[in-house]
């Protein structure tokens, strides 16, 4: 049994608020965004969102992870929902005596008119393929988008995929897990009207990555309900699926050795 103190949270960054935040019911909407501000430590960190993603990518040995977040939805501003289209790398640090800190960086800033990087949304997938992120779906309270942006994490520039076959169209709150440096598989999902329980696999057709195929999977055994904003887990070779917007509680899983059996 491994020790309890292995077992610990630990709070490594308390995070930034808007100036005024507090659990009062009445809040002020009169600040901008700003990605560049510092907070009222004086440090630079991204604000409180939701709908967002975070992908981990190892780093060096003086940083033990560095994280990605990505997109997301606040609305405590003048001009309402803001969806912010800048990337935020965060890396945990740890000193020799097992001490832990972060240190958070904003960018690349894009304009309004940047057509190379994902238009601004919320509660789209991301997952990492190779040291590159993968943007896929999501939505920004007016459209539904399903197309395909991948990050270049050590030149920080984004790139659209350019897709042919059979997409799972315009979807968001789905998931999506990487099967291989060039194989990523997704899961359910919504549109403007219904759920999915279906697979789509995206394989990459070019060395660059700025081109892929899709195509629909056609899974045999009990399927899980059609759902979005569950969660997947890639373990062992196997896709495991639990919950849901519907409550769901059952366990799935999938063997992904049916996908491709070189796997």
């Amino acid at each position: 049994m491994a020790d309890k103190e292995e077992w610990r949270w630990v709070c490594v960054d308390a995070g930034s608020r808007l100036d005024g935040d507090s659990d009062e019911e009445e809040e002020e909407e009169d600040e901008e965004y700003d990605p560049t501000r510092v907070d009222e430590d004086g440090l630079l960190r991204p604000l409180t969102r939701w709908g967002q993603t975070l992908a981990c990518l190892p780093s060096s040995s003086s940083v033990a992870l560095s994280f990605f977040l990505y997109g997301g939805r606040d609305g405590r501003f003048a001009d309402g929902y803001i969806y912010p289209r800048e990337v935020w790398t965060c890396s945990l640090k740890v000193g020799a005596a097992g001490e832990r800190s972060v240190e958070w960086r904003c960018g690349p800033l894009v304009g309004d008119d940047d057509t190379a990087t994902p238009k601004g949304r919320f509660l789209h997938s991301t997952c990492v393929v190779g040291r590159g992120l993968l943007v896929w779906g999501g939505h920004d309270d007016e459209d539904v988008f399903d197309d395909l942006h991948l990050l270049d994490t050590d030149t920080m520039q984004w790139r659209r995929v350019e897709c042919e076959g059979e997409s799972p169209g315009p979807r968001y709150a789905a998931e999506s897990v990487t099967l291989a440096d060039d194989l990523v598989l997704v899961y359910g999902g919504k549109d403007d009207s219904k759920a999915f329980n279906d697979l789509h696999l995206l394989r990459f057709t070019s060395a660059d990555k700025q081109r892929a195929q899709w195509s629909k999977l056609a899974p045999t055994g009990q399927a899980p309900t059609p759902r979005d904003c569950g969660t997947a887990t890639l373990l062992n070779k196997k896709l495991y699926v639990i919950g849901g917007s519907d409550e769901e509680r059952e366990v799935f899983v999938y063997d992904v050795g049916n996908v491709s059996p070189a796997l």
